[in-house]
């Protein structure tokens, strides 16, 4: 009678109490009821009973599939594509100029096509295409036409914060240039080593950015060397 008068004490001062959270001595017959505790017991025999671990199991699971989703969302793209092209600010043609049209200029443009792999977490590194092409009439029935490409090792820095901002650029590698007159029936051809250096603005988009900027470029090239100077605007795709 006092074991049924003491439960119905304890039913009331602590509510109703999880029968699988008991604490149960079966030596000492004594219940305890913890207010928090991850280990549950049989409240007929004692022991502890063994939580099933499946369901935690799976959320970590799922947790670790959600970050790896995120890790391949936010990594860096493999390669980036660079391709521009400006006015060039270099008349190559000035030597020859007693022998053209006054004025008469059809073309003088830079351009540059590069891919890049990010070389570190404010860079850039790969190869580029870059160089001008220049046409002038001949008199009244010829065109001269003068190419220069530097097919070179690329790197390119941004000043502050990756594809932001300031940046500069350095090209090293080999030169060519082609002469051409009289309709392409001859062409004069030279090749060498020649470098280049540029700076310039980013313009960030959300799949790509614009490169605005300016380039000088000396080619050593047999028995010449040029000086080019050239303004651009370039698409920077990721």
């Amino acid at each position: 009678m006092k074991k049924v008068l003491s439960l119905c004490i304890m039913s009331i001062l602590f509510g109703e109490i999880d029968s699988t959270n008991v604490k149960y001595n079966p030596n000492t017959g004594k219940k305890s009821f913890p207010s928090d505790t991850n280990i549950k017991f049989d409240p007929m025999t004692g022991e502890p009973i063994k939580s099933d671990s499946s369901q935690v199991k799976y959320n970590h699971n799922i947790n670790m599939v959600d970050q790896n989703l995120t890790a391949n969302k936010n990594k860096d793209p493999k390669w980036y594509r660079l391709f521009g092209m400006g006015p060039s600010l270099t008349n190559n043609l000035e030597n020859a100029e007693e022998f053209y049209i006054k004025n008469n200029t059809d073309a003088n443009i830079g351009l540059n096509i590069g891919f890049y792999n990010k070389y570190n977490s404010k860079s850039l590194i790969g190869f580029c295409l870059s160089g001008k092409r220049q046409e002038k009439t001949f008199y009244t029935n010829f065109k001269s036409e003068i190419d220069y490409y530097l097919y070179a090792l690329s790197y390119i820095s941004f000043i502050n914060e990756f594809n932001k901002g300031a940046y500069f650029k350095i090209d090293f590698g080999y030169a060519v240039s082609s002469y051409q007159y009289d309709n392409k029936n001859i062409d004069i051809e030279k090749t060498g080593l020649g470098w280049m250096v540029g700076i310039g603005r980013v313009l960030k988009f959300n799949n790509f950015s614009i490169l605005t900027g300016i380039d000088y470029s000396i080619l050593n090239l047999k028995t010449t060397s040029e000086n080019i100077f050239n303004t651009k605007i370039s698409f920077l795709l990721n």
